[in-house]
């Protein structure tokens, strides 16, 4: 029996692809096998998923105790009032001190995870 050949173009006329291209299916494992070799940059995307959200609570929650205390401050400037007077009232103070709280203990919750992937 005679096989049949086929003719293949010289390997110098075959176009590759560059070394940074993969196809989808390939980048995917490519990413799944970072994470499993390398579990502290795993550990440490989650910390940042959880550090940005507590500073960014933090810093909107002074900037909107800040715009109150100016509002407040404009609105008693024509009238004699005493220091005791620019205190914001205590449903806000409450809810300033909430969001304070819950963004220090987001910015904590962070770095000790941010501590544990230096340990891996």
């Amino acid at each position: 029996m005679r096989r049949l050949s086929v003719d293949f173009a010289p390997q110098s006329s075959i176009r590759r692809l560059p070394p940074w291209f993969c196809p989808r299916s390939e980048m995917s494992l490519h990413l799944i096998s970072l994470f499993t070799n390398h579990p502290a940059k795993l550990i440490n995307l989650l910390a940042l998923l959880l550090a940005f959200p507590g500073s960014w609570l933090l810093h909107a929650t002074r900037r909107r105790e800040q715009r109150a205390l100016a509002v407040l401050e404009a609105a008693t400037q024509n009238r004699r009032v005493d220091d005791s007077m620019l205190m914001l009232d205590g449903a806000t103070q409450r809810m300033n001190r909430f969001f304070y709280r819950f963004g220090f203990a987001c910015l904590g919750v962070a770095l000790i995870v941010s501590w544990i992937s230096t340990r891996f």
